[in-house]
This record gives C-alpha cells, sequence and structure tokens, in this order.
C-alpha cells in the first residue's frame, strides 16, 4: 500500500515509475518503515534513483 500511494502520487506528477525493479522498491519501503531509513533527503534520493528516467 506505501508503494502503491507513492507511485500514485509520483505519476499524478509527472514521475512514472513503470519500469522500476520490484526488489528495489521493496528495499525501499522497509528501509523507510522500519527507521532504517528516515531523513527525508536520503529518502527522495532513493526514490530519484528508482525513477527510469534518473537511472
Amino acid at each position: 500500500m506505501a508503494w502503491l500511494s507513492t507511485d500514485a502520487f509520483l505519476s499524478l506528477n509527472g514521475v512514472d515509475f513503470h519500469c522500476t525493479v520490484e526488489d528495489a522498491a521493496y528495499d525501499l519501503v522497509i528501509a523507510v518503515t522500519t527507521g532504517e531509513l528516515a531523513d527525508v533527503p536520503g529518502i527522495a534520493d532513493r526514490l530519484r534513483k528508482l525513477a527510469p528516467e534518473h537511472g
């Protein structure tokens, strides 16, 4: 649910994660939910790396 919400929000803002590797997306969601990754700049950086156009 967390990833779907993120994907929907970013899709509405012009970012397409259609080709994202599911394992990387899963790892990001788990890192955020467990508190391993809690800083917004770090989360944003990981999201940028998942976006195909930012590879």
